[in-house]
C-alpha cells in the first residue's frame, strides 16, 4: 500500500509537469498485477490483503487519474537488484558497522539542576497544578523541558501528596465461596416480557433459581424469598445491587428474622455481582 501512495504522489507531480507518457518500474509482482488488472479492466482486481478496501481505493484513484488526463502509463517488472529506487536507498554494511563498536562513545542526558529548580518554581508559583498545566507553564520559560521531568518532580512534591495522595490499592477478591448456599447473588431480570427474581449460588453448586414476580415490589420479593428459605434454608449472605426494594424496611425485617447478612455492590459497577449478570446473559441467549 505504501508503493501505491508513492505512485499517486508521482502521478500528481507528473500531471503538474504536463507529462503524458509515464513508465512505472517496480520490483513487486503483486503491484504490477494490480496495475495491469486495473488499467486494462480485463480482470477483476484480486486482493487478499488485510487492507483490501484501502488498496482498491488507491488503485481506483490511479486509474481515474490516467483516464481523466489521458496518460499513457506502462508498468514494468524488474528484479530488485536492478531497481534504481532500491539502489539509491541501499547502504553498504561496512558503513553501518563501526570499526570499534565497544569503544564507541555513548551520550546521555541528565536532569539539570537549573531545570529542576525552574520546574519547582513554576509549580509552586502556579498553585501546584497538575502535570499538564505545570508542563505548559514551564515550557513558556524553557521549551526544552520534558514531561518526564515534570512528572518526576510532582511525584515528590509534599504539598501535592498531602492534598491528593495516591489512591489506595484494594485487594482483588472473588465472589465465590467454599460452601454451598453460603452466599447467593440476587437480582431482578426481565426475560420474555416477564419479571423474575433470580438467585444464584456463589458456592460450588452454582444452582440458579428464577422466581416469577407479578410486579417489582418489596412484598413480592420477600414472599418468594420466604418460600425459597423454607425449601432450602436461609443463606448466610446475600449479594445484591442498590435497588430500592432491597433497601426497604420490610426487606430489612426479613433479613433480621432469618439472620441473613446483606452486601450491596458499588453503584454503576455491574461486575461486582457478575455471577448474576452472567447467568442472566446465558439464559437470555438460550431463550
Amino acid at each position: 500500500m505504501a508503493e501505491l501512495d508513492v505512485v499517486i504522489r508521482g502521478l500528481n507531480l507528473a500531471i503538474s509537469w504536463h507529462m503524458k507518457e509515464i513508465k512505472l518500474v517496480t520490483d513487486s509482482l503483486t503491484v504490477q498485477r494490480w496495475f495491469n488488472d486495473g488499467l486494462s479492466g480485463k480482470a477483476r482486481l484480486k486482493i487478499k490483503a488485510a487492507n483490501e478496501m484501502l488498496i482498491r481505493r488507491r488503485v481506483a484513484t490511479i486509474v481515474a487519474l490516467v483516464e481523466e488526463y489521458e496518460l499513457k502509463m506502462a508498468v514494468t517488472l524488474v528484479p530488485s537488484a536492478e531497481n534504481k529506487a532500491d539502489m539509491l536507498t541501499r547502504v553498504p554494511r561496512q558503513w553501518m558497522t563501526p570499526k570499534e563498536p565497544f569503544n564507541a562513545p555513548a551520550c546521555a542526558t541528565a536532569l539539570d539542576q537549573g531545570v529542576e529548580q525552574l520546574i519547582a518554581e513554576v509549580h509552586h508559583s502556579a498553585g501546584h497544578p497538575g502535570i499538564k498545566r505545570t508542563l505548559c507553564f514551564a515550557r513558556r520559560r524553557n521549551p526544552t523541558i520534558s514531561k518526564r521531568a515534570v512528572s518526576r518532580l510532582i511525584s515528590t512534591c509534599n504539598v501535592c501528596q498531602s492534598i491528593d495522595p495516591a489512591p489506595a490499592k484494594w485487594k482483588h477478591l472473588h465472589l465465590e465461596v467454599d460452601r454451598i448456599w453460603q452466599r447467593i447473588g440476587m437480582d431482578f431480570a426481565h426475560c420474555g416480557g416477564k419479571l423474575f427474581l433470580t438467585l444464584i449460588d456463589c458456592g460450588p453448586s452454582r444452582i440458579s433459581i428464577w422466581r416469577p414476580l407479578r410486579f417489582r415490589a418489596t412484598t413480592e420479593a420477600v414472599e418468594q424469598l420466604e418460600i425459597v428459605s423454607y425449601e432450602r434454608g436461609a443463606p448466610e449472605e446475600v449479594l445484591t445491587d442498590n435497588d430500592t426494594v432491597f433497601w426497604s424496611r420490610a426487606f430489612a425485617d426479613f433479613l433480621t428474622r432469618w439472620g441473613v447478612r446483606i452486601k450491596f455492590r458499588c453503584a454503576y459497577v455491574r461486575s461486582e455481582n457478575g455471577i448474576a449478570e452472567r447467568c442472566h446473559r446465558a439464559i437470555k441467549v438460550i431463550v
